[in-house]
């Protein structure tokens, strides 16, 4: 049945409105069709592809392909021998660069915990060597500078506003409620005996002030009775990767929310700061000259 354009090109939608393609589909038309009689697998998602799937014939289909129908004795007994391994590879072969669903990725992440055998470290080991050195395609090839092209994507203004990711509708450009001010984070910092909650870098004078972090991205709930007060100090000095440790969880605030509080309630038993009288007391139960020096006022 060759000699005619291929579906889904221009050639193709052009041909189908000539003369010759009505003798093609008259010459191959009824019995003269090479898949006349022939069972049509119906459309996976279907109803009547669910149906299709109860029936003994759907069996005899699955045994054609050569391996046994999912769920069944034979199907866990061969999904650990090495012909799984190479249908898996074929299968892999076949459907690379094409999108993957979300029902898809969550069916891979079921099967690597079910079938530990796939992912051994034999077969992680065998994977990298199958990629190093020579083999590797970026082997000796420069990668992008991503910080220039980053930058370059801020001064066009190609990720500004609306246009990034991590876009909260303006939030970082609403003031602080006024509670929120220099003595209250005094207060936390000193409560929080000057560490930071995510690498536990202790401050020391000279160094930049903490940075006073509210864990659940509300600026005004020192103001607002309702909303929980939970704050956490994170140092503001950059680490190995180039980011402090506050810039680390901007826009991820939904994210590192739980962790926060873990450790709240694990070191301070869910509380965050000292309030006007308890501050007062630890000034005067310390010799305040031996303090940090944005405790005496300074930031």
């Amino acid at each position: 049945m060759g000699g005619h354009p291929k579906r889904g090109t221009p050639e193709y939608e052009a041909w189908i409105l000539t003369p010759e393609y009505e003798e093609f589909c008259d010459k191959y038309k009824g019995k003269n069709n090479p898949m006349f009689g022939k069972h049509a697998i119906p459309k996976k998602g279907t109803t009547e592809y669910e149906a299709w799937i109860l029936t003994p014939e759907y069996i005899e289909f699955c045994r054609k392909l050569s391996y046994p129908k999912k769920g069944t004795p034979e199907y866990e007994a061969w999904i650990l021998t090495p012909e799984y391994i190479k249908h898996c590879e074929k299968c892999r072969e076949i459907n690379k660069g094409k999108p993957r669903s979300e029902e898809h990725c969550k069916n891979i992440s079921i099967s690597r915990r079910e079938n530990p055998c796939l992912w051994s470290e034999e077969r992680k080991h065998k994977k990298s060597e199958e990629s190093r050195g020579e083999k590797n395609p970026m082997f000796h090839k420069k990668r992008p500078d991503l910080s220039e092209r980053n930058k370059y994507r801020i001064i066009t203004g190609e990720v500004c506003g609306e246009k990034n990711p991590n876009y909260k509708g303006g939030k970082s450009f609403e003031p602080y409620c006024l509670k929120f001010n220099p003595r209250f984070k005094r207060n936390v910092r000193a409560f929080q005996h000057y560490r930071c909650a995510l690498c536990g870098h202790i401050w020391q004078p000279g160094e930049v002030a903490l940075t006073v972090h509210h864990i659940h991205a509300n600026k005004d709930s020192c103001c607002d009775e309702s909303a929980p007060r939970d704050f956490v100090c994170l140092c503001s000095r950059k680490g190995a990767n180039g980011r402090s440790c506050h810039h680390v969880t901007i826009g991820k605030e939904e994210l590192f929310a739980p962790r926060f509080m873990r450790y709240l309630l694990k070191n301070f038993g869910g509380k965050s700061y000292f309030t006007k009288e308890e501050m007062e007391e630890y000034n005067d139960a310390k010799d305040i000259n031996s303090q940090p020096s944005y405790i005496n006022g300074d930031m």
